[in-house]
């Protein structure tokens, strides 16, 4: 996911909230998913995990 990064803040049951981060934004909004959506996101993106 190049030029953009995906900050998990919370894994519940069900949901993800997280904020999708692009490097031109100036701020970012926190969303919430479901986690099937999230890792289907991420799988087509070809996301790598990058620990901070």
């Amino acid at each position: 996911m190049e030029g953009s990064r995906l900050h998990v803040e919370l894994v519940g049951k069900h949901l993800v909230h997280y904020k999708l981060i692009k490097d031109e934004a100036k701020r970012t909004p926190l969303s919430l998913s479901n986690k099937r959506s999230v890792e289907k996101y991420l799988k087509d993106n070809k996301a790598v995990l990058v620990q901070v």
